[in-house]
């Protein structure tokens, strides 16, 4: 298994609007973690493009990001299962249109499918899931890449989970397993060039749809919740990560068990 990296030793106290005016891309943005970190992104300030197939999810999030008083954010429906190449030049022009960078991209997107034998998985389910959770990150890093060289300071995060290989995981752990090495093959391709930098992210098991799709019978009080990640994710997609990049990095949040 990979070993994940040291985190850095942090000084200081985080300052205040520590992403502001930050254009920054969350896929999987509709619930769990990505829904959290928009809401906690916004209310830093950023300027947040979020993207899920869930059209009605979206808007009640942007709705809440706006009570907030967070900045009014971008809305873009889009499936990553069924997106093809052209989708995501698409989107890239859109941004560019309107904003003309992007500082920050969350990878955050991710499905299941059904815990399955690998003797017995559907050929079909496997490609879906690998194009869910590997080929769509690849595609998104494509088409993106020149609005995050047109920031002055970009940061790519990658919700990373290549620690537990598990039976009847397949496509799922092979995706995930691809996800950590593409990272780092990007982070070698940057590294001397200093304006984008690139990091994935363990969070740990977090108490999510995903994670309750996968243990079903399991103890959601010993999770970590999704709140308790926002620190991890604040630190790596904003300017005080400026230099840090190639690392696996677990989250810093704790399992707390809690008693009835």
């Amino acid at each position: 298994m990979p070993a994940f990296d040291e985190w850095p030793s942090l000084h200081g106290e985080p300052q205040d609007k520590q992403l502001q005016d930050r254009v920054i891309l969350i896929t999987g943005a509709s619930r769990g973690i990505g829904r959290t970190l928009a809401r906690a992104f916004a209310r830093e300030g950023a300027q947040l493009i979020l993207l899920s197939r869930n059209v009605r999810a979206l808007e009640s999030l942007h709705e809440e990001i706006v009570a907030d008083g967070g900045p009014w954010p971008s809305l873009y429906p889009f499936n990553l299962t069924s997106a093809a190449p052209d989708d995501y030049i698409e989107l890239s022009d859109s941004i560019k249109s309107h904003y003309g960078r992007l500082d920050g991209l969350l990878l955050n997107a991710a499905s299941l499918g059904t815990l399955t034998p690998l003797a017995h998985y559907p050929f079909l389910q496997w490609q879906q899931i690998i194009h869910t959770n590997l080929n769509s990150q690849f595609l998104m890093l494509q088409a993106t890449l020149d609005l995050l060289h047109n920031a002055p300071d970009a940061s790519i995060v990658l919700s990373a989970e290549a620690r537990d290989v598990k039976a009847y995981w397949g496509a799922y752990a092979v995706a995930k397993q691809a996800s950590l090495t593409l990272m780092q093959v990007l982070h070698a391709e940057l590294e001397h060039q200093g304006r984008v930098r690139v990091n994935s992210l363990y969070p740990g098991p977090v108490a999510t749809h995903l994670r309750s799709a996968a243990y079903p019978a399991e103890d959601k009080r010993h999770l970590v919740q999704t709140h308790q990640l926002i620190a991890d994710y604040l630190y790596l997609i904003g300017p005080a990560s400026r230099g840090l990049s190639g690392r696996y990095l677990k989250a810093r949040a704790e399992c707390l068990a809690l008693s009835d």
